[in-house]
């Protein structure tokens, strides 16, 4: 029987609704389920579980569409007494992707901090849109969120929305989180990013911020290209994030923008590579004093 909320319930009531919806109907389903067993057993054929429709005359479309719904009117009440129903519905009814995903897609909206995690698979899976996806990711709490880490990665390996991968790079930076120098480095030098400069920029500030010599090889890849080259501005940031990482392997590829013509007629970016240089080969001493 579907769940339909009444005015007057309180969010108890409401669970209780749902949670006796959800009993009705994983007893059902896995009848249903024992069934479709049985039948392939006998057409000695791989054991599967039925699809919607797949059993003549069977209601699973009844019971997979009314629990959708309660659990869309659970969301709405943006009470966190439901995650744990919501979290139940994941568990119990793996079977049946179309309940799942949108159980996913009310935790997101009931608690973005937990339903973070599930957000990459419910994009790729075409369960959500790139707005609503902005939508969670700016709700999240990196005080409390333990679990960003696995998620962020992934979207910065996999999407390709430059908004959405905007509000994931703002996210790594606010973090810092190190693991993402790989992905943050493979994005800057793909073709993803061709044309936006300043989310380009954006990244190498971050490369920088983490300070690890892992970002050194694909921003000195960078100081190789011509349209990088060709933008002042965002040569300078290289440099002077390179001089920031004070790696001793930033010394060649900047040695080498020296010897380039071009370089040498802008007096200012080859004073600011000359200071660079220096600047590292001062940090470079002084951790060998420290030793």
């Amino acid at each position: 029987m579907p769940i339909y909320k009444d005015d007057n319930d309180d969010i108890h009531t409401l669970i209780n609704k749902f949670e006796a919806l959800t009993i009705e109907a994983d007893i059902y389903l896995n009848d249903i389920m024992t069934i479709a067993k049985v039948i392939s057993l006998k057409e000695n054929a791989d054991d599967h579980y039925p699809e919607d429709n797949e059993l003549e005359g069977s209601n699973i479309d009844f019971y997979v569409d009314n629990i959708i719904e309660a659990v869309k009117q659970l969301a709405a009440t943006e009470d966190p007494q439901t995650i744990q129903p919501l979290l139940a519905t994941i568990q119990d009814f793996e079977k049946y992707p179309s309940i799942v995903a949108h159980s996913k897609m009310a935790l997101c909206s009931v608690n973005p901090n937990i339903g973070f995690e599930f957000l990459p698979e419910l994009l790729e899976d075409g369960y959500m849109d790139t707005q609503t996806a902005i939508e969670i990711i700016n709700k999240i709490d990196l005080t409390q969120n333990t679990k960003t880490e696995d998620p962020l990665l992934r979207l910065l390996e996999n999407e390709e929305d430059e908004d959405l991968l905007g509000e994931v790079v703002k996210i790594v930076g606010k973090i810092s989180l190190v693991q993402a120098v790989h992905p943050l480095s493979e994005l800057l030098l793909s073709n993803k990013l061709f044309l936006n400069t300043q989310l380009q920029s954006e990244i190498i500030r971050i490369l920088g911020n983490i300070g690890s010599e892992k970002a050194v090889n694909p921003l000195a890849i960078l100081l190789r290209n011509d349209e990088i080259l060709a933008d002042s501005e965002l040569t300078k940031l290289i440099i002077q994030v390179l001089g920031n990482i004070g790696s001793e392997k930033a010394v060649k590829p900047l040695a080498i923008l020296l010897c380039d013509d071009e370089i040498l007629a802008d007096s200012e970016l080859t004073k600011l590579i000359i200071q660079t240089l220096g600047n590292i080969k001062s940090l470079q001493t002084s951790n060998s004093l420290i030793e």
